[in-house]
């Protein structure tokens, strides 16, 4: 398989660091890096604070990619906030769950996308302020992963640390990509990096090409993680996922 590129998001639904909502910005941002998945968090479905916009369809019109929402959060059965991915590459499968844990609704997405005849699962999802709700969710995430026959990559802003117990259980199944970079990696605040909370985990199956952050952007209170990675292992029908081997 060749070197695939993706990237995690956190768009603040579009509103950047001088409190101006631009989804034209967050494209911008998003077609420098010139990757071929994109998972985003914090996106409107249809909210009055961003026009009723679909920001995931809007951005991917955009950037001439598919979009494929998950919302966490509804009003009268409409889908109003959620997790977004956009791709590039064919979709075979997609899926979203809900995620247990006290406070906002968080949930997980998937699709399952094709390269070089190869498929694979591509994940984002938007953890809880909580550690309890925290270490729910990410029990929720190792269950729907563990029965994941593919390769798989999950993203997203996890609102912890790397080293915060609730993610050890996950270092089981998969590893911290940002972990094996030459410098930290801080995403969080934008203006003034100092912690990172978005991260991209990768399964046994994946080897690391590049890792990075995405410096300089204003689009929203996040930076961006990229990573560059190709398939080092083909998938075995059944087999576990085992960040051990």
């Amino acid at each position: 398989m060749l070197p695939l590129k993706v990237l995690t998001y956190n768009i603040r639904h579009g509103k950047g660091l001088d409190g101006r909502i631009s989804l034209e910005r967050v494209a911008g941002v998003i077609a420098d890096a010139g990757a071929d998945l994109v998972a985003l968090q914090e996106v409107d479905g249809h909210s009055p604070r961003s026009g009723f916009r679909n920001q995931a369809v809007t951005l991917g019109r955009r950037l001439g990619m598919k979009p494929f929402f998950g919302a966490t959060i509804k009003a009268v059965g409409v889908p109003v906030y959620g997790n977004a991915i956009l791709s590039r590459l064919p979709v075979r499968e997609c899926n979203n769950w809900d995620l247990p844990g006290k406070g906002e609704p968080r949930g997980l997405k998937e699709v399952v996308a094709a390269a070089d005849g190869a498929q694979f699962s591509f994940l984002t999802t938007h953890l809880g302020l909580s550690i309890e709700a925290r270490r729910v969710q990410i029990a929720k995430i190792i269950e729907v992963l563990s029965g994941t026959p593919r390769p798989f990559i999950l993203t997203g802003d996890f609102n912890c640390l790397p080293d915060a117990a609730e993610l050890v259980p996950l270092s089981v199944l998969a590893r911290d990509a940002a972990a094996e970079g030459a410098e930290p990696l801080f995403t969080y605040p934008a203006d003034e990096p100092r912690a990172r909370i978005d991260f991209v985990f990768l399964s046994p199956h994946w080897t690391l090409r590049e890792v990075g952050v995405l410096e300089k952007s204003a689009a929203s209170d996040h930076l961006p993680v990229f990573a560059v990675v190709e398939q080092a292992v083909a998938p075995v029908a059944g087999e576990n996922n085992r960040a051990g081997g």
